[in-house]
This record gives C-alpha cells, structure tokens and sequence, in this order.
C-alpha cells in the first residue's frame, strides 16, 4: 500500500513537471493526434484536370462523365453522358475558376466550369438533359458555373444557382451512352461521384474536401 502511495505521489510530481513545461491536457493530445500524417487531402482548384465516376450503379460497373465522340469533332449541344471508365481525354475535365457563389446556407464558395480534355466544350445545365456548350459563351455564364460538396471520397457537383441543381445519373441506371441531367440536389447515390486526379502519367483517386 504505502509503495502504490509513494508512486502515486511521485508520478503526480512528474506530471506537474511535465505540466509546467509543456502541457499535457486532453486538448493539447488531441492537437497532437491532429498532426499525425494522413491520406492527402484534395481541395479542388482552377487548372486541375479530374475524372467523375459513378460508381454506385447496380451492375457495380464503374461509368464516368463522358463527351461522346461521334467520329466528328465535338459541337455546341453534344450531351454529357456517362460512359464506362477509361480516363481518356473525353472523360477528363479541367476546372476554370469562375468565380464565387454564396449557397443557400450562406456560405461562400468558390465555383469552377468544367471543361472536357478532347472537345473543349464546358458542361452546361441550361436545360434537364446536360449538355457541352462553348465555356466563353457570354449567355451561358451562370449555366455552366459549378461548385463541390463532399461525402467522404466524394463529391456533389452542383450548380451556382438558387434553384439548387445536381449532375444526376437518371434513375441511378446502369447503362453506357446514358445522358447525364440536372435535377434537384437530394443527396442520393446517383448524384455522387468519385474524384480522380489527373497528370500526365494517369489518374488516381483523390481524398476530397469540398465546399
């Protein structure tokens, strides 16, 4: 008993040491824990250039944000279909600073236009069924504007308007060559795509952090 005492005392003696050099609270070890290296953290920014994939459809095949080639060169008003992964340039989308948004919430956020790698076209919400339209449009500077929102490794892309939109696979069907649409922000799993970041040599999956 007296040896459990004299220990007690003597730890409580080295933590208030240890207290009066630096403390050692539930907070500051939870700033430590904080600090402890993780998965890279990807905050979307102008110039980078992503693949969107649904990967949530019921024949578990993963399908991405596709411009259709037509054996032509891309036109204003092609559709932006889903289409099975690959990553090539027509499913690569480089994001356009445009600007920032104040949501709903009352939160400002920074939006982006999403240009395709192979057409050069932005995607544009201006009717239900989404489609590629010229990114220097002046008619078209709100209906080709979009900002992130984040469900772990995913992310929402909706659009910078009040009626508050969502690029949504309809009815979450599996089928390639499906034009994607606009359709209001419910937070379902056909409206959620997996991030993938791009550079010269592939792509890969990024942890997300959105807005």
């Amino acid at each position: 008993m007296n040896r459990i005492n004299c220990f007690s005392i003597a730890l409580l003696v080295g933590l208030t040491a240890c207290v009066t050099e630096e403390p050692l609270d539930d907070e500051s070890l939870l700033e430590q824990e904080d600090t402890i290296p993780g998965p890279p953290i990807y905050v979307p920014r102008g110039g980078d250039v992503l693949v969107l994939t649904m990967t949530g459809e019921p024949d578990g095949v993963a399908r991405s944000l596709d411009a259709p080639y037509y054996g032509r060169n891309a036109l204003p008003g092609d559709p932006v279909n889903q289409f099975r992964r690959h990553t090539g340039d027509n499913q690569r989308w480089q994001l356009i600073s445009a600007g920032n948004f104040t949501t709903a919430s009352g939160a400002t956020v920074p939006t982006f236009r999403l240009r395709n790698q192979w057409s050069g076209l932005c995607i544009d919400f201006a009717v239900q069924g989404i489609q590629q339209q010229s990114c220097n449009d002046p008619n078209r500077v709100g209906s080709t504007r979009f900002y992130f929102t984040v469900q772990g490794s995913y992310v929402y892309l909706r659009t910078a308007v009040a009626a508050g939109y969502a690029v949504d696979v309809p009815n979450g069907a599996a089928q390639d060559g499906l034009q994607v649409q606009r359709y209001g922000f419910n937070g379902a799993p056909n409206q959620r795509w997996l991030v993938e970041k791009c550079a010269a040599d592939g792509c890969s999956v990024t942890h997300t952090q959105g807005y």
